[in-house]
């Protein structure tokens, strides 16, 4: 490491945009026709389907949205009084209209009229009108659960202590959470008038949110019988002119496997697209077309979330929350066919029975609702099959979700990578080893099937540990493993530098799913080469437009001029009004040598969200690129002041002051960038490369161990400590650390080469 190290490093303007929907809802004006097929409305409908009508009115779809009255509003609006964690709130009646009011400490208080209803149980929520078109879902929430169970009061819904102000773009109903709580939304956001002009065909999520547009199924029923509201020809196809047709739940198609006990599915899994339909909403994902078309495949229209840190514990159970689809199409009964409508009625929502017995459909009772299976008396809660295989975790304070991987408990696993686990948090005196132990003993008269997953080589990646390497690649090369498990493996290979991450990345871009083809993309972007980039290149014209997107992230660095980016642009500008589409925008820009175009975009997204701090510190890199250091100085220490806790900001604005030759500024900034950084070792290192620079080694050599004391495998920092070493005379140590760089990094070649020339 010598006094000629750059400091500053060019920053990556990409991030990927997982938008979170399901923290509010409603809308803003009425719907308008739109090209093609148009919608009929739930009353049409249920002229012709009023059983399935019947099932659908007063569920959860039904009632996602409402109108405030007196009959829709559940919370008391009798001057109740609730202290939030930002404001004073009371809620009352005023002249028929229920009102909020806001009163935080400094500002005059504000009223805000409750314009909609948003859910029913076990929460409601509630929506106001904002200048722009907009509709903000007030913190401050309704409990609906009986009193008994602690529920019928106010309480405020934001848990995290940093949560989002919620006046701002992460509680806006038209961008958040409209798609997936209205029929036919169209959201018309304006980037020129930073304006919505929301429409929408229905309030609530109604018949053709599922089916798409009625017009031309009903103009066949008007041609087969002459308007009648029934035909009475049945027609030769099960429905003409309904862009998706689901086939009725048939119990008969699952054939029972005496030998096992579980039943078998005849014929080829999902074949209408359900999983696809119903993943629209209940997924962690985000749009990438405005232009949505019912019956088009999941991710030709949206992108989902992997099983990314923070979203997914290592072994794949929900975190965050992220609404179903990611659990579910890891588990075994995704593998054999199993789908939504299986064990939900379509319509009602409702399970397919009542207890164990939803389940008992295709598992028989006799071998599975047993003491000998479940170890647990039959009848209580832990005989649940829910209990062990769908544990809930809570969102929003009073929601409680299930996942749905419908895993085996291993209680050693979970334990060893951090995540829960049914077994301990029912019998919390008992550890994962006592719970393994207990159910090993048990296991020798009911043999347990054990769910496959690779959580321990998934959290030694996250943690950048490089002894994960091996581990990842046997996920690779496991085929029970699901899809979305080896596309998460694709992005955590990091940079590692032996062929075998080369040989994956080319699998995984050939992989029939489109999923895995995804993340083998997602991990070149994440640590670019031009080889890799080279074996991307094709999937610029990938089927799938999801795969096409990810290419063009991973392609643009290397070869510009072969990617057309319209529909790139397309896919990021489906969320114009949010700041880290506006951030992918200006990525693209600079990468195609736009700047005025980059720095157009980095402005938009600090006036859509003044707290968004990448957008800062992107835009004074911007301006480093363009000659226009001075301005960068003064915006990273306006940002500063508010967000001292930033690390980046820290550490932009050190590198500024090191560009300028004012290192003395600079020192206390690198420091405390390196202080706060809690991922990775980047800032440390640069600190420590600062740090000799000034001509004071054994400071950089203090700065360097302490971070290697904790993350002791890190390569940046055995390199560097080695390095630090042989240029003191210090061989005898260079060499300890360049060992322990082999040994921990056993595919690098710097280790083996670093060992020869000290050797010599």
């Amino acid at each position: 490491m010598g006094t000629t190290t750059h400091l500053a490093a060019t920053r990556s303007l990409l991030i990927s945009l997982s938008v979170s929907f399901g923290a509010c809802g409603g809308e803003s004006g009425p719907g308008a026709a739109a090209s093609g097929p148009g919608f009929v409305g739930t009353d049409v409908c249920a002229s012709c389907h009023p059983t399935e009508a019947e099932l659908w009115r007063g569920s959860h779809h039904d009632l996602a949205m409402q109108a405030a009255t007196p009959e829709t509003v559940l919370g008391d609006f009798g001057d109740m009084r609730h202290e939030g964690s930002d404001a004073a709130w009371t809620f009352m009646r005023r002249g028929g209209a229920f009102v909020a009011r806001a009163e935080a400490p400094g500002d005059a208080p504000v009223d805000h009229r409750v314009q909609y209803t948003f859910g029913i149980f076990p929460l409601q929520q509630y929506l106001v009108e904002f200048p722009g078109g907009r509709y903000q879902v007030l913190p401050i929430a309704w409990d609906a659960r009986p009193a008994v169970e602690g529920g019928r009061r106010w309480f405020d819904v934001r848990v995290e202590e940093d949560a989002p102000h919620w006046t701002g773009p992460d509680l806006t109903w038209n961008s958040m959470c409209a798609e997936c709580h209205s029929t036919g939304l169209r959201k018309n956001y304006s980037s020129a008038t930073d304006h919505f002009s929301t429409e929408w065909a229905e309030l609530d999520v109604a018949c053709e949110a599922c089916h798409g547009p009625g017009s031309e199924h009903l103009a066949w029923v008007e041609a087969v019988d002459g308007g009648s509201s029934r035909p009475a020809v049945r027609p030769a196809t099960p429905d003409p002119g309904l862009l998706v047709h689901f086939e009725p739940h048939d119990p008969g198609a699952w054939t029972a496997d005496p030998e096992t006990g579980t039943a078998r599915l005849r014929g080829g899994p999902d074949p209408d697209g359900q999983l696809d339909a119903c993943g629209r909403c209940h997924s962690r994902r985000s749009a990438i077309t405005a232009r949505f078309a019912h019956g088009e495949p999941l991710l030709d229209t949206h992108q989902p979330a992997l099983l990314e840190d923070g979203l997914y514990f290592a072994d794949g159970q929900i975190r965050e929350e992220v609404y179903v689809w990611g659990s579910f199409v890891q588990s075994a009964m995704h593998r054999a066919g199993v789908t939504c409508n299986d064990c939900h009625d379509a319509h009602s929502l409702v399970v397919r029975g009542e207890g164990n017995a939803v389940c008992a459909q295709c598992h028989a009772a006799a071998r599975f609702d047993d003491a000998e299976h479940h170890f647990h008396e039959v009848g209580t809660e832990g005989a649940r099959c829910v209990s062990c295989h769908m544990p809930t975790r809570t969102y929003m304070g009073v929601d409680a979700r299930r996942d749905h991987s419908f895993r085996v408990p291993d209680p050693v696993v979970a334990e060893a990578v951090g995540a829960p686990d049914p077994c301990t948090t029912c019998h919390s005196a008992m550890t994962g080893a006592a719970a393994a132990a207990e159910i090993a003993a048990r296991a020798e008269r009911a043999p347990i099937r054990r769910t496959e997953h690779h959580a321990e080589a998934i959290a030694a990646a996250r943690a950048g540990d490089p002894q994960s390497l091996p581990g990842l690649y046997a996920l690779l090369e496991d085929p029970r493993a699901a899809s979305i498990t080896r596309a998460t493996a694709l992005t955590l290979l990091g940079a590692d530098p032996s062929p075998y991450r080369v040989a994956a990345v080319r699998r995984g871009v050939r992989d029939p799913d489109p999923l895995v083809r995804m993340g083998a993309l997602r991990g070149i972007h994440l640590a670019p080469t031009a080889e890799l980039a080279a074996i991307a290149a094709p999937l610029l014209e990938d089927p799938v437009r999801s795969v096409r997107l990810a290419a063009v992230e991973a392609v643009v660095p290397f070869a510009l001029q072969a990617v057309v980016d319209a529909e790139y642009r397309e896919a990021r500008l489906a969320s114009a009004e949010r700041p880290e589409a506006q951030l992918n925008l200006a990525w693209l820009a600079a990468a195609r040598g736009a700047p005025a175009d980059a720095e157009t975009a980095l402005m938009t997204a600090i006036a859509l969200d003044s707290t968004f701090v990448p957008a800062y510190v992107n835009l004074s890199d911007l301006y480093f690129r363009l000659g226009r250091d001075p301005e960068g100085e003064p915006l990273l220490r306006s940002v500063l002041e508010r967000f001292p806790g930033s690390a980046d900001v820290q550490h932009a604005l050190g590198l500024l002051l090191v560009r300028n030759g004012r290192a003395d500024e600079a020192m206390p900034l690198l420091q405390r960038a390196a202080e706060l950084e809690d991922r990775g070792t980047r800032y440390t290192y640069v600190y420590a490369v600062a740090l000799q620079s000034a001509g004071d080694t054994a400071a950089a050599r203090t700065v360097l161990e302490r971070a290697l004391e904790r993350r002791p495998r890190d390569r940046d920092l055995l390199l560097a400590l080695a390095m630090l070493h042989r240029d003191g005379g210090g061989t005898a140590e260079a060499l300890r650390y360049a060992r322990a760089l082999a040994a921990a990094h056993p595919f690098d070649p710097a280790g083996p080469a670093l060992i020869a020339a000290l050797e010599r």
